[in-house]
């Protein structure tokens, strides 16, 4: 804050914007006149009567932005050069998001998000079903992170909203997960023995000739894993 201070400030002290339109408050008590300037030799710039608030409009180049201000009146030095900056950001961070590393079918409804991105955004909305709306929170972003998916068998949406420091939102974007807890049923595996790793052929062998590799056939295409002893 400038309270009790003198000089310049953008936007109150803020580090990072994602607008062009700032406020100014230049600060030198009993001051009479002013000048401000983007540059810091104050081409182009002219005094004008003293105001403590304005507005100033930065072009719409990203990057650091730098007000210089001097002041005349009081006991202000027409020499000295007071000055603030604030960085004008307005790229939002692009953000994928994937559940589980990738895997498409789940067990249980605690699942893990993982967040790829372009630049950290610092906040993020996550909800089930539906894209967050503005009633919701914003929460700090981190990644991983654990989330409960809705219960119950079937697709699940997840979807997400990301903002950066500057303000810049992204999204929503969304990804999905199938939750299967049914056992597989009627399903039938049969297991043969071959000599060759990588043989289509399926022959019977005797078990003291080692190595062997067994060759199973499911029935079943939702069958994840077998188990055999």
């Amino acid at each position: 804050s400038s309270s009790g201070y003198i000089g310049i400030w953008i936007n109150d002290g803020e580090a990072i914007t994602n607008k062009t339109t700032a406020e100014i408050k230049a600060i030198y008590p009993n001051a009479n006149q002013m000048m401000i300037s983007e540059s810091s030799s104050f081409s182009n710039a002219f005094w004008e009567n003293y105001i403590s608030n304005r507005k100033w409009n930065f072009t719409n180049i990203e990057g650091l932005k730098t007000l210089y201000c001097k002041f005349k009146g009081g006991n202000a030095n027409p020499e000295e050069v007071f000055s603030a900056s604030i960085l004008y950001d307005a790229t939002p961070p692009k953000v994928e998001m994937i559940i589980n590393k990738g895997k498409t079918y789940t067990s249980t409804t605690t699942v893990q998000l993982e967040f790829s991105y372009s630049s950290s955004p610092s906040q993020m909305k996550i909800s089930n079903s539906e894209a967050p709306d503005s009633s919701q929170d914003w929460i700090s972003f981190k990644s991983p992170i654990t989330w409960e998916l809705v219960s119950g068998d079937g697709e699940k949406t997840v979807f997400g909203l990301f903002k950066d420091a500057a303000g810049n939102e992204y999204g929503p974007v969304s990804t999905g997960i199938t939750i299967d807890t049914t056992v597989p049923t009627g399903n039938s595996i049969s297991v043969k023995e071959t000599d060759n790793s990588t043989s289509a052929d399926i022959t019977e062998t005797l078990i003291d000739n080692l190595p062997r590799y067994l060759h199973f056939s499911v029935s079943d295409p939702s069958t994840y894993k077998a188990f055999y002893a």
